[in-house]
């Protein structure tokens, strides 16, 4: 059993739309594929570039100073968006 989200009081529409976003991707996009990580020990760079395609990654980081066809390590994606994912995981 989990616990549920609690809102934060400086969330406002803009945050919680994309919570929403991340949590719908991490439940359609990551979860069917946790057993094939697992059981492969890694996550393919597939995965990596469509959250990248998605906006997902280096989002603390101005675009200006991004590349367009890279992304941050994988081990960098916003902490939010690792809490949605662990949360959707246990839905």
């Amino acid at each position: 059993m989990s616990l549920p989200l609690f809102p934060s009081s400086w969330m406002n529409d803009e945050h919680r739309m994309l919570q929403d976003s991340v949590a719908r991707f991490f439940k359609e996009r990551w979860v069917p594929r946790a057993a094939e990580w697992r059981e492969g020990g890694m996550m393919g760079r597939d995965t990596w570039l469509e959250a990248g395609a998605n906006g997902l990654l280096c989002t603390g980081i101005p675009e200006a100073y991004r590349a367009p066809t890279a992304c941050c390590a994988p081990a960098s994606p916003r902490p939010m968006a690792a809490a949605v994912a662990t949360s959707a995981t246990r839905r």
